[in-house]
């Protein structure tokens, strides 16, 4: 299971494409903090593999659903850093959804559920 402490360590690993845009935000960040990490850089990077590399996006969603099942921390990051910005980009979640396991599919639309999209 996913856990706070390998969460940016499990992200870089398994995506390491996102890397070097890690990199650029630690050189004035005093810590790790996942919030903004995915805020910043992971949600930014998903919004556009959506709409531009729908193959990158499965590897992308396969990270994602693991964040589904991992502590509660790890979900907190998922929903409220990804899933809640993500559901504003109405041309694109449909497509997100088919990518998302139902444990992640359901944090979604109960986001959606929350901002009256559903």
């Amino acid at each position: 299971m996913m856990e706070q402490e390998n969460l940016i360590p499990e992200l870089l690993k398994c995506l390491p494409k996102l890397k070097p845009l890690y990199e650029e935000e630690l050189e004035w960040m005093e810590e790790v903090l996942p919030h903004y990490i995915f805020g910043s850089v992971v949600t930014p990077y998903t919004v556009d593999s959506l709409k531009n590399n729908i193959e990158e996006s499965k590897e992308l969603f396969r990270f994602f659903n693991e964040m589904a099942v991992g502590d509660e921390y790890v979900q907190n990051v998922l929903v409220v850093s990804l899933l809640e910005p993500l559901i504003t980009e109405r041309d694109i979640i449909d497509q997100a959804k088919l990518l998302m396991s139902e444990t992640t599919k359901q944090l979604c639309e109960e986001m959606e559920r929350a901002y009256g999209y559903l």
